[in-house]
Formats: structure tokens, C-alpha cells, sequence
């Protein structure tokens, strides 16, 4: 095997690789700390994503959310759900203490946080031309909520609850007249219960609403909207997981950057001076400081097209993990026996690695890339045969 550096790989035959297809459906809990500014399903932020912090390196990240429909049925098994994973909510607030941070520090040691079996919680979000959807999950020690919220469902805050910022203006345009709103979701007692405010310093008030649907939730707010909520014990406690789909803003368009904020709620102690009393996201919103998205052009691959190689169909699946650091995996399926060449470049086209030159069968493949000879950056990878050619992009952060 002709190599331009030494790259370590491990080649496997997976006619119907179920494992990968394993860590879409459901994450490793409790998670693995891995040292590292950004979790995966993540992204660097980048010179136009509109934040404003000294160092977004160090609380702050970009989500990109992909073109993909799902039913709103509390079933997570949609091909567009499998198709991309759960991304870990790993900042940390904890206001009693005024400790905050994130989870892949050495240096961040919460007092009032006793172990990942607290609560873990990831989301997977998407859109389509008309709705904006999010799935979350939640595993924590004990379920609470406040008497009475699921009549006042504006004091959600004060349960174990979710919160969402969903913004089209950046934070030097607090004045322009765009759309924006902060949201609050959260299971009640068994029922779904949701509520939404004012962005701060929103001019005119227009708010993010939850797209119609089947839910039953006995809430005003909730009830006939698209929202489901299930909850399971656990040998530690529970585990939670919400589906729901937002009305989209009219000005929210294709490989548009936006502001997200998500965080969830953890009402261990019984205190409510601050919504945040103690919470954990991907981004924890302050008043200058958000987290961006991008919503992408680019549609999910299908579970299927993904995940599943058919021993019929030429397929270069998405690396994971994607950002990765230094190892990651490429699935490929090909469609008939042949030689075959999948090669690494970098964005000027140069050539950083061959991995697989050989005559292989058809069916599914997969391969570990060791990228630790490599500096962070966006490399591309090309499966390519004799009469087809597929390329993907890949990004190492180090």
C-alpha cells in the first residue's frame, strides 16, 4: 500500500455494519471525557459566525443544522434523525457557585455537579423549508418539577426543563426589527408542557411557535401541537427524550448564520434565583454572548444511503466522528467487485495519504483513519474505482 505518511488503519468487511449504524440511534452514557475544545457535532466557530466573545474557542461553539424532515411522533427512528448524531451538551453553569465551564476542562471542577449520572443530556436538530426540529435526551438521577407549572406554564424555568433561544439578528442588531425567541420545554408530571418569551430587547415581539400536531398534553399552549415527551427509569434514575418541531422564520434561509442558544435546567436544589440555577448546554447564553448555527443547504443523508451499505449501491458515507481527533472511521459500500483507491487530500489538492489501494468485493467497508501526523484543518477524502468517484470533506481539530 503506496503511503505519503505513515497512517495507521484498520480495515473491516461490514456488509450490514449495525454497530455504526448503533451510535446514531443511541450515545455512550455515561459519555467518555475527551479533552478538547469541541464535542462532537460541532464546529470551530468561524471569522463570520455572529458572536461576540473574547475567545469563542473557549464557551462557545458552532452547530450546523442540516435540511431533513422527521414525523413529530416520539419515535427517534426517522431515517433523518439516524443519519446524524447526538451532540453532548457540555458547558456548565452552576449559579449557586458561581462555577462554570466546560466538562472537557481539567480545570473545571463544578461543586455542586456529583457525576455524569446527574444528568447527561444531548439534542440532534435539523430543518426543512417550513419547520425548525429539535430531539433531546436526558438521563439524570431524579425527575423535578414545581406544583402547579403545568397550569402556569410560564414558570417552566423552575422545573427540569429545556431552554431554547432561536435569534435572526446578531448581538450588535438587538434593535433591528427581527424575529427571535427564547423557549421552554419540559415533561410535567407526564405531561408535555411548553411556553415561550420575548428575545431580550425584541422589537416587534414575534415568537418562535410550535408547529401543529397529535399532542395531547392537557396544557392550553401544548395540547394538539407537535411535541412528545417519554420517560423511562434507569438503573440511576431516568431517561428522558423530547421530539418537537418549531415554525420557521420567514427570513431564516438556506446556509444562513444565526444565533442558538440551548441549555437544559437541573433543579437539584431548592432555589430559583436564577432561571440558570444550574444548567448545562452547548451554549449558555449571557447577554452579549451566544452560540451560532448555520442552517445549511446540505440535506442529511439517509439512514439508509448512510449507515446500512447495500451490497447494490455506491456509497462514501459522512467520517465519524466529524470533527475528529486523530481517529475517525470512513464506511463505503461498492456496488461490485473491483480495484479500488481511497485517498486523503487537502484543500490545495495535494495528496496526504492513500488507504485503501486494492481489489475489493461488494458490500460494505470500513476503515479507521489515524490523522495524529496531521495539523488541524479540512481535508477531503475520494473513494474511486474504475468508472465512479465519490469525495467527501472531513475536519481534524487537534
Amino acid at each position: 500500500m503506496h503511503k505519503m505518511l505513515k497512517i495507521k488503519v484498520l480495515v473491516l468487511v461490514l456488509f450490514i455494519p449495525l454497530a455504526l449504524l448503533a451510535q446514531y440511534l443511541e450515545p455512550e452514557f455515561p459519555p467518555t471525557l475527551q479533552l478538547g475544545p469541541f464535542p462532537f457535532g460541532t464546529e470551530q466557530v468561524r471569522g463570520d459566525a455572529p458572536v461576540d466573545v473574547a475567545d469563542p474557542n473557549e464557551v462557545i461553539h458552532e452547530y450546523t443544522a442540516y435540511k431533513g424532515t422527521v414525523t413529530v411522533d416520539g419515535d427517534l427512528s426517522d431515517s433523518a434523525w439516524v443519519a446524524i448524531p447526538w451532540t453532548l451538551m457540555e458547558f456548565n453553569r452552576d449559579i449557586p457557585t458561581s462555577a462554570e465551564g466546560s466538562l472537557w476542562s481539567e480545570d473545571y471542577t463544578p461543586t455542586n455537579w456529583y457525576d455524569w449520572e446527574d444528568m447527561t443530556t444531548w439534542f440532534k436538530m435539523i430543518h426543512d423549508d417550513d419547520n425548525i426540529y429539535v430531539a433531546l435526551l436526558r438521563y439524570d438521577d431524579e425527575n423535578s418539577w414545581v406544583e402547579g407549572t403545568d397550569i402556569d406554564d410560564g414558570n417552566i424555568w423552575q422545573n427540569d426543563a429545556y431552554q431554547l433561544i432561536v435569534d435572526t439578528r446578531y448581538p450588535f442588531d438587538f434593535e433591528e426589527e427581527s424575529p427571535g425567541a427564547e423557549i421552554g420545554v419540559c415533561l410535567v408530571d407526564g405531561l408535555e408542557v411548553y411556553h415561550w418569551w420575548s428575545t431580550t430587547y425584541q422589537n416587534p415581539p414575534e415568537q418562535l411557535e410550535l408547529a401543529d400536531g397529535d399532542c395531547s398534553s392537557g396544557v392550553t399552549s401544548t395540547d394538539g401541537k407537535a411535541i412528545r415527551g417519554t420517560q423511562g427509569e434507569t438503573a440511576s434514575g431516568y431517561k428522558e427524550t423530547l421530539e418537537m418541531a418549531f415554525l420557521k422564520y420567514d427570513v431564516i434561509s438556506d446556509d444562513m448564520l444565526g444565533m442558538f442558544t440551548i441549555c437544559a435546567l437541573d433543579r437539584d436544589f431548592d432555589v430559583h434565583e436564577s432561571v440558570n440555577q444550574w444548567a448545562q448546554g452547548l451554549f449558555v447564553k449571557t447577554n452579549d454572548e451566544y452560540g451560532s448555527v448555520l442552517w445549511s443547504a446540505q440535506s442529511v443523508p439517509t439512514a439508509v444511503e448512510n449507515r446500512i451499505a447495500k451490497p447494490n449501491s455506491f456509497i462514501l458515507a459522512q467520517n465519524y466522528p466529524n470533527p475528529f481527533n486523530p481517529l475517525t472511521t470512513i464506511s463505503y459500500s461498492l456496488n461490485k467487485m473491483g480495484h479500488v483507491l481511497l485517498t486523503v487530500y487537502s484543500l490545495d489538492g495535494r495528496e496526504i495519504a492513500t488507504l485503501i489501494d486494492e481489489s475489493q468485493v461488494a458490500g460494505g467497508h470500513s476503515i479507521t483513519f489515524d490523522a495524529s501526523q496531521l495539523s488541524s484543518g479540512i481535508y477531503l477524502y475520494q473513494l474511486q474505482t474504475a468508472d465512479q468517484k465519490l469525495t467527501r470533506k472531513m475536519t481534524l481539530l487537534r
